[in-house]
């Protein structure tokens, strides 16, 4: 299997959002299942509106937010693993 850093993340279909208050709200639609994002996570799930790859994502937050290298990557990562289990994103 390969690994989630080396594919493209992208949102999957049965979610609709929202903003309110600069995070996102979201909704399954298959559920009926609601999420809210904090600030991070709500600006990484704007970033991936079309397929990214997780290294993308990490530049992007390194420019955006005071952090060192290997915390993005670790908290990124945990929070993508997070949101492919609950099939919010997933990896192709």
């Amino acid at each position: 299997m390969e690994k989630i850093t080396e594919n493209f993340i992208k949102r999957s279909e049965n979610f609709v959002d929202t903003e309110i208050d600069g995070d996102i709200v979201m909704m399954d639609t298959e559920s009926g299942g609601y999420f809210a994002l904090g600030l991070v996570a709500s600006e990484i799930w704007r970033y991936i509106e079309s397929p990214k790859k997780y290294d993308d994502i990490i530049d992007f937050l390194l420019k955006k937010y005071k952090v060192s290298e290997e915390q993005c990557k670790k908290e990124t990562l945990e929070f993508i693993n997070e949101m492919i289990e609950k099939k919010i994103v997933k990896y192709t």
